[in-house]
């Protein structure tokens, strides 16, 4: 093995270190040079290939993505085609979320019992009648949520659930 040799480019100290790794592995320098540059080139094309599969990775998820923003923008578009439009100003209404009285109609605007007076005295000393809490009952027993019967008769949802409550132990004790 000749310890001298000469690549234009490659400095000393490299060439030294190369010199002494085909000593150990009892290599000329050539065959560690081409060892090193065949292996090399391998991992260069691996890299290559793995680079051009991953680009098409990408396109693919680019194109995906793509088509889930132009769904997504139909849905939008046609959600606001359908949204009910200001006669004057042609813009979109706001629309309340859909309560039990809204999604029952025949539920909607039933009137409290002509002539029964559902509250006595005004103020913070207003009170439910027995009519009153007969009507958060009747609303109760027909399905309306707590929410909605305080909102129909302009009581607090406290108000109502304590109606329900003492009404429920009146009759489990008659029972």
């Amino acid at each position: 093995m000749s310890d001298i040799w000469f690549i234009r480019g490659v400095p000393r100290e490299f060439r030294e270190r190369v010199t002494a790794d085909a000593r150990k592995r009892r290599q000329t320098v050539g065959e560690l040079v081409v060892e090193l540059l065949t292996a090399g080139l391998e991992h260069g094309h691996q890299a290559a290939d793995q680079a051009v599969n991953v680009t098409e990775r990408l396109s693919r998820l680019e194109q995906d993505f793509r088509q889930q923003i132009e769904q997504l923008t139909d849905r939008v578009a046609t959600l606001e085609a359908r949204r009910p439009r200001s006669k004057r100003l042609g813009m979109p209404v706001a629309t309340k979320s859909a309560d039990s009285h809204q999604r029952r109609p025949e539920r909607a605007g039933r009137p409290v019992a002509e002539g029964a007076a559902l509250f006595v005295g005004d103020g913070a000393g207003r009170r439910l009648t027995a009519a009153g809490e007969a009507e958060v009952m009747r609303r109760h027993m027909e399905g309306e949520s707590m929410k909605a019967i305080g909102r129909m008769l302009g009581i607090s949802d406290r108000t109502v659930a304590a109606v329900i409550a003492r009404t429920r132990a009146l009759t489990d004790g008659h029972l």
